[in-house]
């Protein structure tokens, strides 16, 4: 019978460690919000409903429509982070508050269902390069 041994030059896996240092990412802004300060860098002006809205399925879901988790990492890049960067580069709106939500429920309703539409329909951005491509 083959009996193993822990070896203690060898880094074991804890998921209770990495739990840990998860919940530890930031400690420096331990009482930050994200998910309202992520909610107030795309939508400054939208009713409260709406915010309301965002919080509670922030809460659900932990995370919010920007993709930043409970402890300010970012666990994905959003639709409405592409949103967003799409207008800075446009040099829309004020770079810290980019409203793409609006200031009514109606508009948030048609930001966000534009954002699921585009992660239905993605772009070909290699078609555009080769086009470009052949015109260089």
């Amino acid at each position: 019978m083959i009996t193993r041994r822990k070896q203690n030059n060898i880094p074991q896996f804890s998921t209770e460690c990495a739990v840990q240092e998860n919940e530890n990412i930031n400690p420096y802004m331990a009482e930050a919000d994200f998910d309202e300060k992520a909610f107030d860098m795309i939508g400054p002006n939208t009713p409260r409903d709406v915010k309301d809205a965002w919080m509670e399925a922030a809460k659900d879901i932990n995370a919010n429509g920007m993709g930043i988790k409970k402890n300010g990492m970012l666990s994905h890049i959003s639709q409405m982070m592409v949103q967003r960067l799409n207008k800075q580069l446009k040099g829309d709106g004020d770079a810290d508050n980019i409203d793409i939500l609006g200031n009514t429920t109606e508009s948030a309703i048609q930001a966000t269902s534009q954002a699921l539409y585009d992660l239905d329909h993605p772009r070909n951005m290699f078609r555009k390069v080769s086009k470009f491509s052949e015109l260089v």
